[in-house]
């Protein structure tokens, strides 16, 4: 349920702000893809016990922080 209300709002949020319908489809995927990849790649290095690196924590930071600056 949590993912079809995150889908809508990130749709709804990309119209308001003009982009055409078939790209505002495509948008929460590359925003949910971009989080869940830089996700797993700091669990992975956890497992290592290794420290993530620089570009996961800030895909995960711009993943989750951009989108909810543009409401």
């Amino acid at each position: 349920m949590s993912a079809v209300v995150s889908y809508s709002h990130m749709y709804a949020l990309a119209l308001r702000h003009g982009e055409p319908e078939w790209r505002a489809a495509l948008s929460p995927f590359s925003v949910g893809g971009m989080i869940v990849g830089a996700s797993m790649t700091l669990l992975g290095d956890a497992r290592h016990g290794r420290r993530g690196g620089l570009l996961p924590w800030t895909l995960l930071a711009l993943g989750t922080i951009c989108p909810t600056m543009l409401c």
